[in-house]
C-alpha cells in the first residue's frame, strides 16, 4: 500500500525541503508518503513515511481510524522518538 497527498494545507505549496536538490521545486501534490506498507493489524499499515516538512523518511505507520482520520506515526532509533499526526480526509 502507498498514500500521496492529495490536497495540501497550503495551497502551492513545495517539496522544499527534500534532500534531491532536483525535486525541491516539484508541487507536494502527488508526493508519496507511505511506501511499501504492509498491514500488520486490524486498520494499521507499517512502511516507510516521508515527511515534507524535513525532507526525511521514518520507519512508521499508518491507521485508520474512522472513515475521514488517518493517523501516521513516524518513528527513529528502532521505535524509541515518535511522532504521530491526524490527517483529514478531503471532501
Amino acid at each position: 500500500m502507498c498514500a500521496e497527498v492529495s490536497k495540501p494545507y497550503e495551497a502551492g505549496a513545495k517539496d522544499v525541503n527534500n534532500p534531491n536538490p532536483a525535486l525541491r521545486s516539484r508541487p507536494i501534490t502527488g508526493v508519496v508518503i507511505l511506501s511499501g506498507a504492509k498491514k500488520s493489524s486490524d486498520n494499521v499499515w507499517k512502511g516507510s513515511l516521508y515527511n515534507a516538512e524535513d525532507g526525511k523518511n521514518y520507519s512508521g505507520s499508518m491507521t485508520l481510524v474512522s472513515r475521514s482520520e488517518l493517523q501516521l506515526e513516524g518513528c527513529v532509533l528502532g521505535g524509541l522518538f515518535c511522532k504521530s499526526r491526524s490527517w483529514t480526509r478531503v471532501k
